[in-house]
């Protein structure tokens, strides 16, 4: 069951990377059109808020995809002189702290993304309703702390189980 679990999470890290590079690779395509069509009018309008708007979606998005390809970034100048069970335990505390700040962003852009919607919160030149950018950042932030989640129950079994021996 647990394998299932983690299969899940992996698939649901590669969605979110597919989704963002989508975005990305709209994002690019309307940059390019944007230039282009400045040297012989004016460009499209609004293009800077709507490929703003994008790019924070496709942020928030590509931080579970990274997570879940274990994309990020290690600094184990001391780390990988402990023993496996030490590593185990610190990777644990590290992502009970990402699970807790994450936790909190996630409580908080419920709040945030139900006020833009009741306060009908749109973008300044294309009128986007906001509540919309913020729901799918909320949707990346949850996606990444339910990856999170999934990770520190690991660490937590592996730390007392005891690492396997290769």
């Amino acid at each position: 069951m647990w394998k299932r679990v983690q299969k899940s999470s992996e698939y649901i890290a590669r969605i979110s990377g597919i989704i963002s590079a989508i975005i990305i690779v709209v994002m690019m395509l309307l940059t390019v059109a944007d230039v282009t069509l400045r040297k012989f009018s004016s460009g499209l309008p609004g293009n800077v808020e709507l490929v703003s708007l994008m790019l924070v979606v496709a942020a928030f998005f590509t931080i579970s995809h990274c997570w879940g390809n274990d994309g990020h970034i290690n600094v184990d100048l001391l780390f990988g002189h402990f023993s496996p069970r030490l590593q185990l335990a610190f990777s644990a505390l590290g992502v009970l702290t990402g699970l807790i700040f994450f936790g909190a962003v996630v409580w908080g852009g419920i709040e945030f993304t139900i006020k833009a919607y009741k306060n009908s919160e749109v973008s300044t030149n294309l009128l986007i309703p906001l509540y919309i950018v913020k729901f799918l950042l909320l949707i990346g932030v949850f996606v990444f702390f339910i990856q999170l989640l999934i990770s520190f129950i690991d660490f937590l079994y592996r730390t007392l189980k005891g690492p396997e021996q290769p």
